[in-house]
């Protein structure tokens, strides 16, 4: 008997099926993840223009935090009173060493209602916290 022709008429081929489903998880986990990130920005605050701003990238740990400008807390598109952000930078601190707050104030808020996002993230033990600002020459359009 001879097994040896029989292995060489089998064409050895490329796994094209195993590549096409890896693409296809991989383009609706990134989908998913830019639309996520999208929702935060389209909010309706207006954040103010800067000469110094600096473009930075996102992290994984990061939460946004909108502040309107008629002093409404926004976390994931849901509106959050002070004790309910408590509580959200309280266990996002406790699983997160390091988190990062972006701090996304409308350009017509009261500074008071900086603050208590700000008196929130120091409770949480917080510290890494930046403000969102527009470029100045992105400003015009």
């Amino acid at each position: 008997m001879n097994f040896g022709s029989k292995m060489g008429q089998q064409r050895q081929g490329f796994a094209l099926t195993s590549m096409i489903d890896l693409l296809f998880i991989l383009l609706i986990f990134f989908m998913t993840a830019s639309m996520y990130a999208q929702f935060e920005s389209e909010l309706n605050v207006q954040v103010p223009v800067s000469s110094e701003s600096v473009d930075t990238e996102r992290e994984a740990t990061e939460i946004i935090v909108n502040v309107t400008d008629d002093g409404k807390f926004v976390v994931n598109q849901i509106e959050r009173s002070i004790p309910e952000l408590d509580d959200i930078l309280r266990t996002i601190a406790d699983v997160y060493e390091g988190s990062h707050i972006i701090l996304r104030g409308d350009k017509e808020t009261a500074w008071r209602n900086m603050v208590k996002v700000l008196d929130a993230c120091k409770r949480a033990d917080i510290w890494n916290v930046s403000f969102s600002v527009i470029p100045e020459e992105t400003a015009g359009e």
